[in-house]
């Protein structure tokens, strides 16, 4: 507990500093109406395909929980997280717009989601990757419709949100929750980033307390801990569709943290795991929605995530040419999934150039995990 304290109290006077008024993830005011520029020029064709993502989302109603109770579905309820991955999507259509129907059409999911007797049962009761999507779309869509959203509907998903993520915490100190304690594996990340993002949602409220406090100190040691044990080749043990839903939910931390905390990643991973995606891909002409990598692991041939918005993402920070080519290219072959491709309104810079990668070496051996890409040239 007096280690805890220690902790608590420069983290509390970095979030003083820091954290004041909604919206704060991501963007504030300024970068909203930064980003309503973009999206007339430079980010046109991304805010083309999220708004059309949003518009779809409109279209459909939230699944009910009663359609999906245990008994029909495993205990992950996995069902739940496509719930999560919406909210963004209308959260955002509603800030660049102003158009009330996504405001209405986020309310309504908001509200089902907050709604659900529980995030995933059994073992892993309210914690797991459902939790993770549930608390991280609700914690955005709290943050950025706080002055839009009427107090009864902002108050019930402050209550619900708080108490989910109580539930989350709590289940990192149990020892039947056994993914709460893998440092390198996607279940964990997803966890923590949704705990953290709802965390920095809540920070000073005043019924959250010192709550918010405790969950991202939480997610900081995890983070840590990984940071520390991430190979330094930039490879992924799962393979590539699994590192697609772990990278994103990393890059989405360490977004929040470096903006919100001062936290960065410290890890030689970042500099090299964009080169793993990209000699894992197969040969560009090959390229399907449903083939566009080496499968090894217990994946698909295909990213689970994006992964345009991660290889954006990677282009952005590292200014890596040949990051941007690559998620470019897999927009171009409409060979992306979208679950979080609003992401791509963020990270997307560009500034950084688009270089082919016809200049580099066409063999790469990632000596940690010990894979070897060799092909006989880039051209296609």
């Amino acid at each position: 507990m007096l280690r805890r304290s220690f902790l608590l109290a420069p983290l509390a006077t970095i979030l003083r500093a820091r954290v004041a008024g909604h919206p704060r993830l991501f963007l504030d005011a300024e970068g909203f109406a930064r980003l309503k520029e973009k999206i007339s020029g430079t980010h046109a064709g991304i805010w083309a395909r999220v708004k059309a993502r949003a518009d779809e989302i409109c279209s459909q109603h939230p699944p009910r929980y009663q359609d999906h109770p245990p008994r029909s579905s495993s205990d992950e309820q996995n069902w739940q997280r496509p719930v999560g991955n919406a909210m963004p999507y209308l959260a955002m259509a509603y800030r660049l717009t102003g158009d009330t129907k996504y405001l209405a059409a986020a309310q309504a999911w908001a509200l089902t989601s907050v709604g659900y007797e529980h995030w995933s049962v059994g073992y892993q009761q309210d914690s797991n990757l459902a939790a993770g999507h549930q608390s991280f779309g609700l914690g955005v869509l709290y943050d950025w419709l706080y002055d839009s959203l009427d107090s009864e509907t902002r108050d019930t998903i402050r209550r619900h949100l708080i108490r989910h993520c109580n539930l989350i915490y709590q289940a990192a100190f149990s020892p039947t929750n056994r993914h709460m304690q893998w440092l390198l594996q996607n279940h964990l990340w997803v966890t923590i980033t949704g705990l953290g993002a709802a965390a920095l949602a809540l920070a000073g409220e005043p019924d959250a307390g010192q709550q918010p406090l405790s969950w991202l100190e939480l997610v900081r040691e995890k983070y840590h801990g990984t940071e520390f044990g991430l190979w330094p080749d930039g490879t992924d043990h799962e393979g590539v569709p699994y590192w697609t839903y772990g990278a994103e939910y990393m890059l989405k931390w360490w977004h929040l943290a470096s903006d919100l905390l001062g936290d960065h990643p410290t890890s030689p991973w970042w500099k090299q795991t964009g080169a793993y995606r990209l000699y894992m891909g197969l040969p560009r002409d090959s390229w399907t929605a449903s083939n566009t990598i080496v499968d090894f692991a217990d994946g698909p041939r295909s990213d689970y995530y994006g992964a345009d918005h991660i290889m954006h993402r990677l282009a952005q920070l590292n200014r890596d040419g040949h990051a941007q080519w690559l998620a470019e290219e897999l927009v171009k072959a409409n060979a992306f999934h979208d679950e979080a491709g609003w992401l791509n309104l963020l990270w997307y810079d560009p500034s950084v150039p688009v270089v082919p990668p016809t200049n580099l070496p066409t063999l790469r051996h990632f000596d940690d995990l010990e894979i070897v890409s060799a092909r006989s040239g880039w051209s296609g």
